[in-house]
């Protein structure tokens, strides 16, 4: 749906969430730290507790150290389209390392090759970042990959942040649905569970680059609330040579 071209970058910070939705659903991304500095990774990325008695992430330690045991293919979910024709649900999740092949091959089939990343430049991507799938009868059939990279915007972006004086600007780099899975509202799906988790940063900024012919793309975020930036990022696209369009929207 739409790409940043390859990133070069510097190893940066993880950074750490912790939040609720408006279901009592609690987002956990990628780690915690107790109070006496013991550093806990969960792969499983997000968990699911229904219960108002939880109030901080002490709180939650008992639980999270229990579904770290647990088989790491069980992925909590946080959210489904309809069924389908075979009775079988789209649900999304936050991605792990693990996901990286099945990314890999939906972004290969998925652009021009100025717009496919390589191994090392992924595995960066989703080791440090925030990303997202959709899964599909236990396949990954799409993904979002967000990043805050000041380092590595376009001229016409750091333009864009210094006029608006945008404090934090968090990058859409890479956005895609397979081939047989498109139509289908998964897009839009990744969309919404990206922005709602981005929603428990406000006030915070999403911004994207896309191809200027990929009315597809720009039809998806105008309809999620995205606004088109009136400067076009020139020539950005090499291989096919052509302008990208920047659209953000505003998260408060």
């Amino acid at each position: 749906m739409g790409a940043s071209k390859p990133p070069v970058f510097n190893n940066t910070a993880i950074s750490y969430l912790f939040g609720t939705r408006n279901d009592n659903k609690i987002l956990l991304d990628v780690s915690i730290t107790s109070e006496n500095n013991d550093n806990k990774i969960y792969t499983n990325s997000l968990v699911s507790i229904n219960d108002n008695n939880y109030k901080t992430v002490l709180d939650l330690l008992p639980t999270l150290n229990k579904n770290n045991q647990n088989n790491q293919n069980d992925k909590d979910v946080f959210g489904t389209l309809n069924k389908d024709d075979d009775n079988k649900t789209v649900s999304y999740r936050l991605g792990t390392l693990n996901d990286l092949d099945q990314i890999m091959y939906i972004n290969s089939k998925s652009f021009y090759p100025d717009e496919i990343y390589d191994r090392n430049t992924w595995y960066m991507l989703l080791n440090d970042k925030t990303f997202f799938v959709a899964l599909y009868d236990n396949q990954i059939v799409g993904y979002n990959i967000c990043c805050h990279l000041p380092q590595y915007h376009p001229k016409e972006v750091f333009d864009f942040i210094y006029d608006k004086n945008i404090p934090k600007l968090i990058m859409i780099m890479s956005f895609a649905v397979s081939q047989n899975m498109r139509n289908k509202g998964i897009g839009h799906g990744l969309m919404q569970i990206m922005l709602d988790y981005f929603q428990q940063k406000a006030p915070i900024v999403i911004g994207l680059e896309a191809r200027k012919s990929n009315k597809y793309a720009f039809n998806l975020y105008t309809k999620n609330g995205f606004t088109l930036h009136d400067i076009e990022l020139h020539e950005y696209y090499k291989i096919k040579p052509e302008n990208g369009l920047f659209m953000y929207k505003y998260l408060i």
